[in-house]
């Protein structure tokens, strides 16, 4: 049987295109911070360097002191983006296997690249195994890339699921069900074998009632809130019974399933507070259903959204408000504060701001007409913020004034503003081209 190609904007794909090139950039930036090159006689190099590639556990006691399946799985998962924006940056003039082995080899490349310079610094260790489970990366996210394209497509072909692709509000509903399944298992980093996921069980059932002092629950409402929001609107749209009702199950029923995850996720622990935290905001939400024409008075929701957000974000940045005795100094080198922590640690930290500040550059676009000015203006608005909470970080126990945060939140507004400015409308655009193209065929 066959199926409709996607139609996919010039513009869209230049932005993918551009995507990629930053991707690929990361890996290198993340893979040879702090920049500490040794090139002389006394670097690794000749006989050391060989030695060096020895990296992989051999012994038991070794397997032990390692944890391999850990690293395996942050290098896999560094090169997914690569490998899935790759795939989906290339032309329609080539097969499809042939775009999944250029873009598998390209990441082989950039991983011996990156593991050659690796050689020469001290605190980085070269392995042929990394430069596997880089290609293995690449090579799953373009596949990914590959059956999300067909199966998209199929979709388009299927009158019923069409029919929900095409309600409007679709598109805003899919983009914060990601952005609230990112928030919940960020850094992603997935582990089997755990040894106290008893204990964690055990505790969530133990600790109902134990609640903590506010961390990321500001993060966690405001998710909520705006993903609620597009829900009951989805449902309403698509003719439901009780959109309301069936949207507050629904999004319980998100927030229990996220929340339960994270028994996989070694950074995270699963907390019935997240999850009382995620039903307020879908209740909150409800207050705000009715406010149907947000348009008419644009200022207002934008200075009520971006205290909102502003709000939950200073929760997130100062927790645990321990107040220090002398301000602590503000870091402006980009990952070198987290370059002694793992990877995930280190994307935990930049993703944390980008998911929070997300939403602003989202509603900036849905309020204002998505222009160059606008993307100036949430940029501008989104940096200030994140600075004066970063600088106010040198001032409390914890926490580490550090740009990279504040990177991290111009880049997630930015990002919003693209997803809600241009992505919604090359959304709409390629369902209209594609039921055009179909009706020509």
């Amino acid at each position: 049987m066959t199926f409709p190609s996607v139609i996919v904007s010039p513009a869209l794909k230049r932005f993918i295109r551009s995507l990629w090139m930053v991707s690929a950039l990361f890996v290198v930036y993340g893979t040879t911070i702090p920049f500490d090159f040794e090139l002389s006689a006394h670097g690794k190099v000749g006989m050391e360097a060989l030695e060096a590639l020895e990296k992989f556990p051999r012994t038991e006691r070794e397997m032990k002191q390692v944890d391999m399946w850990g690293d395996i799985l942050q290098n896999v998962l560094l090169f997914l983006p690569f490998g899935f924006l790759g795939f989906l940056s290339m032309g329609k003039g080539y097969t499809n296997l042939w775009k999944i082995a250029v873009v598998t080899g390209a990441g082989f490349l950039l991983s011996c690249g990156v593991e050659f310079l690796q050689l020469y610094s001290p605190v980085r260790h070269t392995s042929p195994v990394d430069v596997l489970t880089n290609t293995m990366g690449a090579l799953s996210g373009a596949a990914f890339a590959y059956k999300t394209y067909k199966v998209f497509s199929r979709f388009l072909q299927d009158e019923k699921t069409r029919r929900y692709l095409k309600v409007r509000t679709a598109y805003p509903l899919a983009v914060f069900l990601v952005l609230t399944t990112v928030g919940a298992w960020m850094p992603f980093d997935f582990s089997l074998v755990r040894g106290d996921n008893k204990w964690i069980v055990k505790g969530l059932v133990r600790d109902f009632f134990d609640f903590a002092w506010p961390g990321d629950h500001g993060l966690i409402f405001v998710q909520y809130v705006i993903f609620s929001l597009a829900l009951y609107r989805f449902l309403a749209d698509m003719g439901q019974r009780h959109p309301l009702w069936m949207g507050g199950v629904y999004a319980a029923l998100l927030a229990v399933f996220l929340e339960l995850g994270q028994v996989v996720v070694v950074s995270r622990t699963p907390q019935f507070q997240d999850i009382l935290t995620a039903c307020m905001g879908a209740l909150a939400a409800l207050a705000l259903i009715k406010q149907r024409n947000w348009r008419a008075y644009p200022w207002v929701w934008a200075v009520l959204w971006s205290t909102l957000i502003f709000a939950s974000a200073a929760m997130m940045s100062l927790h645990p408000f321990r107040p220090a005795d002398a301000y602590t100094g503000f870091n402006f080198i980009p990952f070198f504060a987290y370059e002694d922590r793992t990877g995930f640690l280190s994307l935990h930290y930049f993703l944390h701001m980008g998911v929070a500040f997300f939403p602003l550059g989202f509603l900036f676009a849905y309020l204002f007409k998505p222009t160059r000015a606008s993307v100036a203006s949430v940029l501008a608005v989104a940096g200030a913020m994140a600075l004066a909470l970063e600088f106010a970080q040198g001032f409390f126990h914890g926490v580490h004034a550090d740009i990279t945060d504040v990177m991290g939140a111009m880049a997630g507004a930015v990002l919003g503003h693209l997803a809600g400015g241009r992505g919604w409308s090359s959304y709409e655009r390629m369902l209209e081209e594609t039921e055009l193209k179909e009706r020509v065929t």
